[in-house]
């Protein structure tokens, strides 16, 4: 609702964190190298991820070829008998016995190299370390670490059948907000929700379907090829065999879902998530589920996004591809969620004024264009002069800034956590708002809302 202000109101003005740049990089991402690749020359270790070890008889094994191809260490193979070496060290042996000769030296291992699916199995410790490699067990990522010179292999361990079998027993259910879960039909979605207030592009390959009921009930579906591949919310109606509610706390949920991934593999590049206790991603219900904590209420859950593992795989690189309509949809999806936001918190949703996200948007394509972040230009101009340029007469305004984040929700949610762009969300002293979006050369966002009351 909006509030007419008499003429004797004085004018008042307000920036949120004037004085503090607010810039989340919230992940990054570190080239790794795979069993079938060139070596790749860093600054620091090289690591490398091997996936697929396994566990035979209390015994860690891995595939020779890949562990042989990630040591430098070359070999012949004569049916079952391998001979390898690396510069001074040699090793024979032959598959199925555990008789091996290291350095012409005959030893014993524990357990004998086997053929599994077509592939040579290798015990990890005994081999590693027969060319000189340091070999320890991380416990809780059950993985095999390899320290060789500047090299750190990590061998993932997959999980036993008949575990893998209980645990899909036990999570044969899905996330559903508002009774729609991944995988049902765009016409299940109508059919449950009905027709959606906006219809927006996101930065992964689906288009977000938002609903709401003035801004109450607010979800968000994401749509391909007429299913559903995304869902969000930030309210309660969620329902899931693990009985994940909002308003659990950060050490509740990670008691539900256990520790929080550190990373996303994709191909050979691992993309790191920003060590930040405002949110946490978990690998579950067949996708990659974030969930947004309010670090001033407690680290409560406030937010939950879960993503198709499939979509999150395609997406190349941490950004989407910019341009005018997708900065344009990030914009309309960022004025959606502050008042999703703002009715959550028993505030009246604000209305889109044009003029001021022109205004707005000229400071996002200022920020993105000349590489600054910041109220201010380089020259001075502030978040006023901006407003007074597009010929806006104010009694209130605010203004609040955002860039690195890849999508308008990680965005919000990074300024809801920060108490004074916060305090500029939430305000019942502002009436309308404008938001503009603009990516620079590296297509990273940039986020400017502006609050304003006449």
């Amino acid at each position: 609702m909006r509030r007419n202000q008499g003429g004797g109101f004085s004018t008042f003005l307000f920036i949120g964190v004037i004085f503090f740049i607010w810039l989340y990089p919230f992940e990054v991402t570190e080239e790794l190298r795979d069993a079938d690749s060139e070596s790749v020359e860093t600054l620091s270790t090289e690591e490398i991820v091997i996936e697929g070890g396994k566990i035979e008889d209390g015994h860690t094994m891995v595939s020779l070829r890949e562990l042989f191809e990630a040591m430098d260490v070359s070999w012949e193979e004569e049916e079952d008998t391998i001979d390898a070496e690396r510069e001074e060290e040699r090793i024979s042996f032959t598959v199925g016995e555990t008789a091996v000769f290291v350095n012409e030296e005959e030893e014993e291992m524990e357990t004998p190299p086997v053929e599994m699916e077509d592939t040579v199995y290798v015990p990890v410790r005994f081999t590693a370390e027969a060319f000189d490699a340091e070999v320890s067990w991380l416990e809780e990522e059950s993985t095999v670490l390899i320290e060789d010179d500047h090299r750190e292999i990590k061998v993932l361990i997959e999980e036993d059948e008949s575990e893998e079998a209980t645990k899909e027993s036990d999570t044969a259910e899905t996330l559903e907000v508002y009774g729609v879960s991944l995988g049902d039909s765009q016409s299940e979605v109508t059919e449950a929700w009905g027709d959606p207030e906006r219809v927006t592009d996101s930065h992964y390959s689906f288009e977000w379907y938002t609903y709401h009921d003035d801004y109450d009930n607010f979800r968000k579906a994401g749509i391909v090829n007429g299913e559903v591949a995304a869902l969000y919310t930030n309210t309660n109606e969620l329902h899931s065999p693990d009985n994940l509610e909002l308003e659990t706390s950060r050490n509740e949920v990670r008691d539900i879902f256990g520790e929080p991934e550190e990373a996303i593999l994709k191909g050979t590049t691992r993309y790191t998530q920003g060590d930040t206790e405002e949110t946490d991603l978990f690998r579950v219900y067949d996708g990659y589920l974030t969930v947004y904590y309010d670090v001033h209420r407690e680290d409560a859950a406030t937010a939950v996004q879960l993503i198709d593992e499939d979509v999150e795989q395609e997406l190349s690189g941490y950004y989407a591809e910019g341009s005018e309509e997708l900065a344009e949809d990030f914009s309309r999806q960022m004025f959606d969620l502050v008042n999703a936001d703002r009715v959550k918190f028993d505030e009246e949703p604000l209305e889109w004024n044009d003029e001021v996200a022109r205004a707005a948007l000229g400071h996002s394509e200022d920020m993105a264009e000349r590489g600054y972040f910041g109220h201010e230009s380089p020259e001075g101009t502030s978040p006023f002069d901006r407003l007074d340029d597009e010929g806006l007469t104010y009694t209130r305004a605010g203004e609040n800034i955002a860039a690195g984040q890849p999508s308008a929700i990680m965005a919000e949610q990074g300024l809801m956590n920060s108490e004074g762009h916060r305090r500029n969300i939430l305000s019942s002293q502002f009436e309308e708002l404008g938001v503009g979006t603009d990516f620079d050369e590296e297509d990273r966002p940039f986020f400017t809302q502006k609050f304003y009351t006449r």
